[in-house]
């Protein structure tokens, strides 16, 4: 209601930011557990 933020200009910038952060965490998750599954961790 009384203030609204700036979603036309900082909301790129945070998307891209949040899409790479997720991408980095899920890319070493996966690499994590594909190293597990072939060394026969489980």
């Amino acid at each position: 209601m009384g203030y609204i933020p700036p979603i036309t200009t900082g909301r790129g910038q945070a998307l891209r930011a949040a899409y790479m952060a997720a991408g980095i965490f899920l890319g070493s998750m996966f690499t994590l557990a594909f190293a597990g599954m072939l060394g026969g961790g489980s």
